[in-house]
């Protein structure tokens, strides 16, 4: 007797109308604040913006991309098994802490709330694509773990030698681009179960 299988078609959508959200806050915050400069300046350069628009763009865009990522992950560990579980559980860690930039901007204090919840964010991002890799290998969805492995690499050259302003930005972009594989896998999948009913 089969069990009825859990349909990932919202966290699809949710992950893939997520990482398109993420990346339009960035830029469209980034675009209005003409000091704020790709590589020198940091993400929490705009959450502080002298530039009103941007600063509120960045905190309410944060705080709302931050809660999709959460239900995202959330998903992506319901729907999923193993590492692929693992990776949600750490995506939706991500999505806290990015709900927590926004809401601990860098002018709060001394601004080591801030620093320590970016901390957090980067650290659970880059957990939540590492578990992808071995999670959808083991499930056989090869093109997914390559895309993660690859998205990884091109974080870690970054990494060397540049600015952390520019760090910040490339893991974000890898981040979001990672978002868009694991939706379109989810959409894949549900395509693949509505064409074959005895997994339903």
């Amino acid at each position: 007797m089969n069990a009825t299988k859990r349909s990932p078609a919202p966290y699809a959508v949710i992950g893939i109308f997520t990482g398109l959200l993420l990346a339009l806050v960035i830029l469209v915050a980034a675009e209005n604040d003409p000091s704020w400069v790709l590589g020198e300046s940091t993400l929490a350069d705009l959450g502080v913006s002298g530039v009103e628009f941007t600063a509120d763009l960045f905190m309410y865009g944060s705080i709302i991309a931050g809660i999709l990522v959460f239900v995202f992950g959330v998903g992506k560990a319901y729907v999923e098994d193993g590492c692929s579980r693992a990776s949600g559980i750490m995506a939706a860690l991500t999505g806290i802490f990015l709900i927590l930039i926004g809401y601990f901007t860098a002018d709060l204090g001394n601004g080591n709330v801030n620093e320590t919840v970016t901390w957090l964010f980067f650290i659970f991002m880059a957990l939540a694509v590492i578990l992808s890799v071995f999670g959808d290998w083991a499930e056989g969805k090869r093109i997914n773990a390559v895309i993660a492995s690859v998205l990884i690499v091109v974080i870690i050259g970054v990494a060397v030698g540049k600015p952390v302003g520019y760090i910040e930005i490339a893991s974000v972009a890898c981040f979001v681009l990672w978002m868009f594989s694991e939706g379109a896998k989810m959409a894949v999948d549900v395509k693949a179960a509505g064409s074959n009913p005895e997994t339903a």
